[in-house]
């Protein structure tokens, strides 16, 4: 495996929590991120094979607007309250046509893997420039990637 040498930030807490597994930095660093790739990957698959609609990813798409997102989270039961709080205070599954109960039973029955890279692929559509376009992400493309064919 090659390697190249980066410089750049993480957060410190972060990184205590990788050495205290790894005899090294670089070794803690390697580890890190190729367990995020692979698990990302696979999450993201899961995804796909939950069977959300368009409408019923648009709500959760649009549910996040302007939200914080930390990864703790960026689990089943947040994103459960997150779609309750949105249909109850905001509309923000019937005005896609989407039942709320439906989709928080969509939810629950998702590998909680696929509920964190869903949240986490909502957070790179609002939050990364350039993952689906620029400062007007496209939603089409994300739909087009993650929802039910």
């Amino acid at each position: 495996m090659s390697r190249r040498k980066e410089n750049f930030f993480i957060n410190p807490s972060v990184m205590d929590g990788l050495y205290s597994l790894y005899d090294n930095k670089g070794r803690a660093v390697d580890a890190a991120a190729e367990c995020f790739v692979v698990l990302r990957n696979r999450g993201l698959a899961l995804v796909k094979e939950a069977g959300l609609t368009r409408d019923e990813l648009t709500a959760i798409v649009s549910m996040y607007n302007g939200t914080m997102i930390e990864k703790k989270f960026c689990f089943k039961p947040y994103l459960t309250v997150q779609i309750e709080d949105a249909e109850m205070y905001e509309q923000g599954c019937s005005r896609y046509n989407v039942d709320s109960l439906n989709l928080v039973k969509k939810v629950e029955a998702m590998d909680e893997l696929a509920v964190f890279f869903l949240i986490e692929e909502v957070n790179r559509f609002w939050n990364v420039e350039g993952a689906y376009g620029s400062q007007m992400p496209n939603l089409e493309a994300f739909l087009d990637k993650y929802a039910l064919k």
